[in-house]
């Protein structure tokens, strides 16, 4: 996509974000804000899909470029293994299933609540059951003849635009567990924490999203420092996004009462919130309290301006691996510094765990960057 295309889709993003915000309240559900009830989406899970869907564009794009300079080169590998064929047939059965039992009257509970189609909804009468199978058989039937042309072993030359698909896979996959997992040890294991939507830990996702790109990088033989510099803007961008889905929905990541004079010069919503109609239940509390720190708000603002000065310095930067050493050094400065107004528990020399793992990003990023620029001084920047 041109350069001027997605920055202007962005743009309009980035409107409708300030526009939130400046409405001073949540919005648990995306048809809430247009006045629609009864649309079975959450915003939350909305603004996450923004931020794949604009991490996508700016990675193929960022890949695109590494390519172009042979920086990344093609990889050999099969159209479809057989493993990704029982799982694009297990999908397409999955989606049939859920299908058939939201147009069986189930349209009310699904707006309700999204998350029952994370079941199979075995509690219900056998006749019932046999119909939902009937649908994701069929999905299941016409995925297989629609994807018969792509035979396993027929390998190709795959160009690193062209595994954007698979590498975001990897990362969505990887990352959600490991978000998913901290977030559990963070409070309560359970299986209702578990299958939730909401409940995402950043450093959990970081760090197991970066592990997976990393064994997908070197099995395919992918330069892991190049990927990981094509991955540095694009992790601010979508976390940036990310935030908004916090702030927006009310899911509770927001900061320490403030009780300090707005200034006259801004507004009151990048100062103060109540999150009132929040997703968490924590909101009651507020709404009828105090006034909080919006830092979801922050962290977007701080994280999309950490976005644009990484994307603008990558060409300049010759040396594998150092833009995402730079991102590293960003990343736990800005957080370290937002968590101490945040609501979180403190571990150890006052530090809460946000802070300890940042403390342990920036001093990696350092590191890493001594290191790559020893190694390799007599690059000309």
């Amino acid at each position: 996509m041109k350069k001027a295309k997605k920055f202007f889709y962005l743009f309009f993003f980035i409107l409708f974000v300030i526009y939130l915000y400046s409405q001073e309240k949540c919005y648990p559900k995306f048809g809430d804000i247009f006045g629609l009830s009864n649309l079975p989406l959450q915003t939350y899970g909305f603004f996450i899909a923004m931020a794949f869907l604009f991490g996508a564009i700016f990675l193929k794009d960022e890949l695109n470029r590494l390519y172009l300079t042979g920086k990344i080169k093609p990889i050999k590998r099969k159209k479809e293994s057989k493993i990704e064929h029982i799982f694009n047939l297990f999908f397409s059965f999955f989606i049939g299933y859920q299908l058939f039992y939201i147009v069986n009257g189930n349209y009310d509970i699904f707006v309700s609540n999204p998350q029952i189609i994370l079941s199979f909804h075995l509690d219900e009468k056998f006749h019932k059951i046999c119909f939902y199978l009937s649908g994701g058989i069929s999905f299941a039937v016409v995925s297989y003849f629609l994807n018969k042309k792509n035979k396993p072993n027929d390998k190709e030359n795959v160009t690193p635009p062209e595994l954007v698909g698979t590498l975001l896979g990897v990362t969505i996959v990887s990352g959600i567990l490991g978000a998913k997992l901290f977030y559990l040890f963070e409070t309560e294991i359970s299986w209702q924490n578990l299958i939730s939507f909401g409940g995402l830990t950043f450093y959990g996702g970081l760090i197991c999203g970066t592990l997976g790109v990393i064994i997908f990088a070197k099995k395919n033989k992918i330069s892991i420092p190049h990927i990981a510099d094509a991955f540095a803007p694009i992790l601010m961008l979508s976390y940036s996004i990310g935030r908004v889905a916090c702030q927006v929905s009310g899911d509770g990541c927001w900061g320490i009462e403030n009780t300090n004079e707005k200034p006259s010069f801004l507004p009151n919503w990048i100062w103060h919130s109540q999150y009132i109609n929040g997703s968490s239940s924590g909101t009651n509390f507020l709404e009828n309290a105090y006034y909080v720190w919006p830092t979801p708000i922050y962290e977007s603002i701080l994280c999309f301006i950490i976005f644009l000065f990484l994307w603008s310095i990558r060409k300049k930067i010759k040396i594998g691996g150092l833009l995402f050493s730079i991102y590293l050094i960003l990343n736990g400065i800005e957080r370290f510094f937002i968590e101490k107004i945040r609501v979180n528990e403190e571990l150890i020399f006052s530090l809460t765990q946000g802070q300890i793992i940042a403390i342990f990003l920036f001093l990696t990023g350092s590191l890493l960057s001594i290191y790559l620029l020893k190694k390799n001084r007599n690059v000309i920047y």
